[in-house]
């Protein structure tokens, strides 16, 4: 049933998909407000927004350099989000839901970024200066978003961290195998070039106290994330031979390669757990068995992370979590483990519950990897309240929270929505402008459409290439980059959903639609006596 009479008409827009990039133009220029976005499931799954579609589309059509200045509009990092990026495009992707096997989105993003590598990357002409000082504590991939938003627009920038080098999990949590720390240098580079004055060693509590900071800043945004490990809670978990996954992970990237002996039991079931797993392999343990409470299908990993793990010897097993620490003469020696009946409640709360299962594993090396959490007390002494719309601390005027100190432990993806959403509210507080006003706007779009799976090929989804590991010591990138030939037939896959419709039936006629195309993929038929 129409949602009114108008929409019952024909629609006079006709959309090329063949030229289209489902860039918005034509509905940004539509004075009376007639063209909507059927959006794509995939661009609408996109924390950042990024237009996947379009993307995905040119690379299919061989217009690379227009692929990733199209990715480049929504997300300043392309490198980073094109090996880290959890991928919720793909989870929406209608593909996916109709064969099983979503489009490769994120490694076509990769792909974009390898093969134009030595292309500088499109930044924004920066605003003149407002002479408005802004402070982001916190180097990590929320404080880079936030502080690349408010220089833009033309603030004076400060971001500090604690650690010696910026980019907070991305240089100290994630191993060189799956992100060359180059990639993260290039972008802390780019930030420094746009004029972003970046300061480490900067510990907020030690060096400087937050409240000096409140006061010489126009807005400051806290992005200081969760660098502390979460703990088992159990007796000996401080026995000698049991270390946390992000202390482990911290003294890898540091240069102080932590010990390991022959055989080495992880506990945990995302993916920092088998980034330590490769890593215990490649310091020379012998063997390396990851135990996590979720079975298979319930993992939190990627399950293309999990298959590489297991091909290079950790062995999973699911279902089982611990429940007594052994220890021999004060030296961990292993555990013994219970299986798991239930890992949520109905409420979808963590609330896991044992069967009477047990099963004993030795191990000479512990590593816990069940996640992150904040500082206890942290910088905040009021408590850790915030708007969810505009991140505004609250009992703060000018303080804002981003990134995993506000939420909790998120994916990188998320942390850098949740920094430029901050930063957006920095900008409107100096602009003196509401804060929330159409926050939660979601824009001209058509979200419930019929989606027709006539224009995508018949292949196989692409095996993403993988670089097998040649033991100890080898720490070179796992995954590779697709070929010219790989990314177009992935590419090919796209149903490409999305597309501009005109939607209450009002044209008239007026064409900025038409003539603002950039691709001419959108022609405007009008009857022929008006013609």
């Amino acid at each position: 049933m129409p949602e009114n009479m108008l929409t019952a008409l024909s629609d006079n827009i006709v959309i090329d998909k063949d030229k289209c990039i489902f860039c918005g133009k034509c509905i940004d220029t539509c004075i009376l407000d007639n063209l909507r976005m059927k959006i794509a499931p995939c661009t609408k799954a996109c924390p950042l927004g990024v237009n996947c579609q379009g993307y995905v589309q040119l690379i299919g059509r061989g217009f690379e350099e227009e692929a990733l200045e199209e990715v480049e509009k929504s997300l300043p990092f392309p490198t980073i989000l094109g090996r880290l990026c959890s991928a919720p495009c793909e989870a929406a992707c209608h593909r996916r839901a109709v064969t099983g096997e979503a489009v490769s989105i994120r490694a076509l993003k990769r792909y974009l970024t390898d093969r134009l590598q030595d292309r500088q990357p499109v930044t924004p002409e920066i605003k003149a200066a407002t002479g408005k000082r802004c402070l982001v504590i916190g180097a990590g991939p929320a404080g880079m978003m936030a502080a690349y938003v408010l220089r833009l627009e033309g603030h004076d920038v400060t971001m500090i961290d604690a650690a010696a080098e910026p980019g907070g999990m991305l240089r100290w949590g994630v191993p060189e195998f799956r992100f060359p720390k180059s990639y993260l240098d290039r972008e802390i580079h780019r930030l420094e070039q746009m004029g972003i004055d970046i300061q480490c060693n900067m510990a907020v509590g030690l060096e400087v106290q937050f409240s000096d900071l409140v006061k010489q800043y126009d807005a400051v945004i806290v992005a200081t994330g969760c660098p502390e490990p979460k703990y088992l809670g159990m007796d000996n978990e401080n026995a000698m031979g049991i270390t946390h996954a992000l202390p482990f992970l911290i003294q890898m990237r540091a240069g102080r390669p932590p010990e390991v002996g022959r055989k080495v039991v992880v506990v945990g079931g995302g993916e920092v757990a088998f980034d330590v797993a490769q890593t215990a392999l490649r310091l020379g343990a012998e063997s390396v068995s990851v135990y996590c409470l979720e079975t298979r299908n319930e993992l939190l990993a990627d399950p293309h992370i999990v298959r590489i793990a297991e091909n290079e010897g950790v062995v999973l097993n699911t279902g089982f979590g611990p429940t007594r620490i052994l220890v021999r003469d004060g030296h961990f020696c292993g555990l013994e483990l219970h299986n798991c009946t239930r890992v949520y409640d109905e409420n979808d709360n963590f609330s896991p519950r044992f069967g009477d299962i047990i099963t004993t594993c030795e191990a000479d090396t512990l590593i816990v990897a069940i996640g992150q959490t904040r500082t206890p007390g942290g910088l905040i002494k009021k408590g850790l309240q915030y708007n969810e719309l505009t991140y505004r601390l609250e009992g703060y005027d000018t303080v804002f929270v981003a990134g995993d100190f506000a939420s909790g432990p998120a994916t990188i993806v998320e942390g850098m929505r949740s920094g430029r959403e901050a930063a957006i509210s920095v900008i409107r507080l100096l602009q003196g402008q509401h804060l929330s006003y159409e926050r939660a706007y979601e824009g001209p779009v058509v979200t419930e459409y019929a989606i027709s799976t006539d224009r995508g090929s018949a292949l196989e989804r692409t095996a993403i290439p993988v670089r097998h590991s040649k033991g100890p010591g080898d720490f070179h990138e796992v995954e590779q980059t697709f070929s010219e030939e790989q990314a177009a037939a992935e590419a090919s896959r796209c149903y490409s959903c999305g597309s501009p419709v005109g939607r209450f039936r009002t044209c008239w006629f007026c064409l900025p639609c038409e003539v603002e195309c950039p691709t001419d993929a959108l022609y405007v038929q009008i009857p022929y006596l008006l013609r």
